[in-house]
């Protein structure tokens, strides 16, 4: 399995936090996005963009 995952962490109070948790860490594990080194998470990308 390869899957790049972040969690929100701004909206893990209204889920299952722990599953999300574990699937950005599983992900990451597999190098997907994390490989180059340099990624930005989607809400700091978004925040740059304002």
């Amino acid at each position: 399995m390869q899957a790049a995952a972040y969690a929100y962490r701004d909206y893990l109070d209204e889920c299952d936090a722990s599953a999300y948790l574990d699937a950005e860490a599983q992900a990451e594990r597999f190098q997907g996005v994390w490989r180059w080194g340099n990624e930005v998470k989607p809400w700091n990308f978004r925040r740059k963009e304002k």
